[in-house]
């Protein structure tokens, strides 16, 4: 009786072997690792100091063209509120004005009746914004 280990390979199983072939590895440079993180660092540093440095004239030449810009806008629109607070001492003219020029437009181009109807339309919507008042009852 042969003597035969579980745990052995049988005769008739041969093992395969992988031949080693030495593995050449190119040559490499020596690398200094300081001074890779030194030019790294800098070369950094430098695009970041020129995209700042571009960033800062973009700005200034953009707030120069708004700046004057703004102010007339503020200037405007401070003209304009003052004249819309000035809006109740003309408020006859102003709702008379508007339901006479729509009326007339209209009854123009519709006729009298729809002219009329439009021309009242409008001093409503005139005396609304001219005294903030719907002048209708609250039917809450």
């Amino acid at each position: 009786m042969t003597d035969n280990k579980p745990n052995e390979p049988k005769e008739t199983a041969k093992a395969f072997k992988v031949p080693e072939v030495p593995m050449k590895m190119p040559d490499m440079p020596d690398i200094d690792l300081h001074s890779s993180v030194k030019c790294v660092v800098n070369k950094t540093n430098s695009f970041l100091s020129t995209l700042e440095h571009q960033n800062n004239e973009v700005s200034n030449m953009v707030s120069s063209r708004i700046r004057p810009v703004a102010s007339q806008a503020k200037y405007g629109i401070t003209r304009v509120m003052e004249a819309y607070e000035m809006r109740k001492y003309y408020g006859p003219q102003i709702v008379a004005g508007s339901a006479t020029a729509i009326g007339i437009l209209v009854a123009a181009r519709r006729g009298r009746v729809p002219g009329v109807f439009m021309g009242g339309l409008s001093g409503a919507g005139a005396y609304r914004v001219v005294y903030g008042e719907s002048g209708m009852p609250d039917w809450k």
